[in-house]
């Protein structure tokens, strides 16, 4: 016995011997009792009744152990075992004998490969003879080469919420009185969702309602206490883990994904590369020794991946080529990676400084997903090192040339800026930025009141935008617009304020403001595309809006007015002009809109009126314009 677990070695009629573990009574119970069995899990229950072999595939943290279980115990297994993740199919035919279920947990991409539809069929009619059941857990995106084995396949594509979890799991230690108690107090409710976010594993949860048990038997619950725990549990998992790693290049991956969680394989790989000639570079007083030989298949993939607690799966990944297939990388916890970068932060002082050169040069990355990660890092460092990291790293960055690192440095802020605590200091750092003579820190300033904190403070995103739009350099312009279209696709009721904003720039005397006006207005009619429930096509998202908000097609119609006239950007006014017409090509209503568009920006203008029809007449058959013959009719025969 080990722990609260039998442990049986079995001997295969070959002389290998399987060691099968039982669960423990008291999970069972657990399972039983606390279990979420929603809607979603009914359904899953009924898919698994078809087979005696199961292969259920799910994401990380939605609680494919504890699903797999209460599957078999609603199958009528009273008993469960389970088998190492690495037992050949084969010594499990022969090691099953008799009645009850049986589980083989997280196989990895070489198990899942070799699994064959004629070996499951044999085995399901063996189990079936038996009366058992079998359960081979996996994660989703996991590539099965044999086709036939989707037959055994069920997955996880509902988990139950978080909360749902909580509550049960509260209700099953605390009995429904002392649980209805607790969750009708808001501060309680705070807590949970401080410590239980949205990609957390559903086990965190569960965690949640341990903790409160053990705390309400030595009293009353002391909900800073209970945070705490909440925090440290993870930590102290981590930290052990971390420290127990083998080898230094074991940490270094394991930093690595920490940072890079859910990206291609090879992106995070290189980047471990990277901190780990970072740190074991020869010094002057050191000279770098002879290079010994390496051997390339020392430590293959898996291993070192399993070590680190991570898992490499199948998926797809967004390139400017398309979707395209991808192995990635991720921890099996996703509470690991905040964990991992705040240890290495906090208990190692000499890895500091070069952590942050190496996060530095991730900022120049050629990926805009490692650039994003190297900068919520940082975002995150900050909120427990705001000084230090503002002066040394997100100032740096802020006033860097390249819009690569000034990109960053505002990604940076979201975290402090989205903190009750720092949200003052960084909001006076940015105002600082601001007044700032230099047109760099003035950008990165624009930049941060786009989507790093504009959405949770709109108002104020206006106001600040407005003051940066008295400027000379293009740079800022560029930022200002971005801003603003950011701010715009969050939340579609900030189109009118934007448009808005960017006429009245437009109108402005003050040259530099009156071009910002005009780029921004661009920007947001270049960039933004509606939903796809307008029709057969995704409309250009302002004309889509402006269909329903009188005040928003009027504010549309003056921008165009003013851009297709401009002595400055009328050419690309043309353009942009002409891809909302290819794009509307398709759709007799979009068609329409547009043309009611324009003919309100002709309206009491004859020059106007002039320039769109020479516009329109282009997209019918003039070379290196839109081909958008039936817009462009839509359009004339509106101006009539």
């Amino acid at each position: 016995m080990s722990g609260n677990q039998y442990v049986y070695h079995v001997t295969s009629p070959g002389g290998r011997s399987t060691v099968l573990y039982s669960i423990d009574p008291a999970q069972t119970r657990l399972l039983r009792e606390a279990f979420v069995a929603d809607t979603a899990y009914a359904a899953l229950l009924g898919r698994s009744r078809t087979r005696n072999v199961v292969i259920l595939q799910a994401a990380r943290g939605t609680g494919r152990s504890a699903t797999a279980q209460r599957l078999l115990l609603d199958n009528h297994q009273t008993e469960i075992f389970s088998f190492a993740p690495d037992v050949p199919i084969g010594d499990v035919a022969t090691t099953i004998t008799k009645a009850g279920g049986y589980l083989i947990e997280e196989i990895d991409d070489t198990r899942a490969r070799a699994l064959t539809t004629l070996a499951l069929n044999d085995l399901d009619a063996k189990l079936g003879a038996l009366g058992a059941k079998l359960i081979i857990t996996m994660a989703a995106g996991l590539a099965l080469s044999d086709s036939g084995l989707q037959s055994f396949v069920i997955r996880i594509e509902q988990p139950p919420s978080h909360r749902s979890i909580m509550e049960s799991h509260l209700r099953y230690r605390l009995g429904d009185i002392r649980a209805d108690n607790l969750l009708s107090r808001p501060d309680f409710c705070a807590v949970f969702n401080d410590a239980v976010t949205s990609d957390s594993a559903r086990d965190r949860a569960a965690q949640f309602a341990v903790h409160v048990e053990e705390l309400m038997a030595r009293g009353q619950l002391e909900l800073g206490l209970l945070r705490s725990r909440m925090k440290s549990s993870v930590a102290g998992e981590v930290e052990s883990w971390f420290d127990g790693l083998a080898t230094p290049s074991l940490k270094y991956l394991a930093i690595a994904v920490a940072l890079l969680d859910g990206l291609p394989y090879q992106s995070v790989v290189e980047p471990a590369e990277s901190l780990e000639r970072r740190l074991t570079r020869p010094t002057a007083s050191t000279p770098a020794p002879a290079a010994a030989a390496v051997d390339p298949f020392a430590t293959g993939r898996t291993h070192r991946v399993r070590q680190i607690r991570a898992e490499v799966v199948r998926s797809e990944i967004t390139t400017r080529f398309g979707r395209v297939p991808a192995e990635i990388i991720r921890y099996l916890d996703p509470a690991y990676p905040r964990a991992v970068i705040e240890l290495v932060w906090r208990e190692y002082d000499g890895l500091r400084r070069d952590l942050l050169g190496w996060l530095g040069d991730l900022a120049n990355h050629p990926v805009d997903a490692v650039r994003v990660r190297a900068a919520a890092a940082i975002g995150l460092i900050s909120t427990t090192a705001f000084d230090y990291i503002s002066k040394t790293v997100l100032r740096p960055w802020a006033n860097d040339s390249k819009d690569n690192k000034r990109e960053m440095a505002a990604f940076a802020l979201r975290a402090a800026g989205r903190s009750q605590k720092l949200q003052q200091q960084a909001l006076t750092l940015v105002g600082e930025w601001i007044t700032s003579d230099s047109w760099q820190l003035n950008a990165t300033a624009a930049r941060v009141y786009g989507s790093a904190l504009g959405s949770a403070m709109p108002d104020r995103a206006f106001r600040e935008l407005d003051r940066l739009s008295r400027t000379e350099y293009a740079d800022v312009a560029f930022a200002i617009s971005y801003s603003l279209a950011e701010l715009t696709e969050a939340d579609h009721r900030q189109a009118l304020p934007a448009t808005d904003l960017s006429v009245k720039w437009m109108r402005s005397q003050h040259q530099g403001q009156s071009a910002t006006g005009e780029i921004a207005f661009l920007t947001l009619a270049a960039d933004l595309v509606g939903a796809a429930d307008a029709g057969p096509v995704r409309w250009p998202l302002l004309l889509q809006l402006a269909r329903t908000d009188r005040g928003l097609s009027h504010a549309v119609a003056a921008a165009w007015d003013f851009t297709l006239n401009g002595a400055m950007f009328h050419r690309f006014a043309q353009d942009i002009a002409g891809s909302w017409a290819e794009r509307v090509e398709p759709d007799e209503q979009a068609r329409q809109a547009l043309a009611l568009m324009l003919a309100s920006v002709c309206a009491g203008s004859e020059r106007t009126e002039k320039l769109v029809r020479h516009m329109v007449h282009g997209w019918m058959s003039k070379p290196g314009t839109a081909q958008a013959p039936r817009t462009a009719q839509a359009v004339l025969a509106a101006l009539i």
